[in-house]
């Protein structure tokens, strides 16, 4: 597998979270990140396209999953560069969907996507409340 270069982060760690932890990078290097990252997958320089995955950049960058989901929530730019990621990941699973083999595909789209391949129309595609099943017992079965 290819090294990803991203770009040079300090060697210190910046800052104060809000539990007290210190934060290793600052927003704009985490949008960089995911901006080179982004890059090196869909563009890459020898021209052969990489699946893009969150989690890839997650371990790349040395972070806990929770600090970059929490980071996004706060900070628009690096939530849009997170989306182009997660767009681009949506994009070639759905091309492997054309495949002869694209049960993982489809798996993937449903699981982590939000895609469906069918719709309840009884329900129209909201969901229903379980009611518990009742049992009356009427005492023996009789044998005929």
């Amino acid at each position: 597998m290819d090294t990803i270069q991203l770009p040079p982060f300090p060697k210190e760690p910046l800052g104060l979270s809000v539990v007290g932890a210190r934060q290793k990078y600052t927003d704009n290097q985490l949008i960089l990140a995911a901006e080179s990252y982004y890059q090196d997958c869909v563009k890459p320089k020898d021209g052969k396209y990489r699946m893009p995955y969150i989690q890839e950049l997650i371990i790349l960058l040395d972070i806990v999953p929770q600090t970059l989901y929490d980071r996004e929530k706060t900070c628009k730019e690096l939530m849009e560069s997170l989306n182009k990621i997660r767009n681009a990941q949506q994009l070639r699973l759905l091309q492997k969907t054309l495949t002869k083999v694209a049960t993982g595909a489809i798996f993937q789209l449903k699981a982590n996507h939000g895609m469906a391949d069918r719709i309840d129309i009884t329900s129209k595609d909201e969901k229903v409340e379980q009611s518990p099943a009742v049992v009356i017992n009427n005492g023996p079965i009789a044998k005929t």
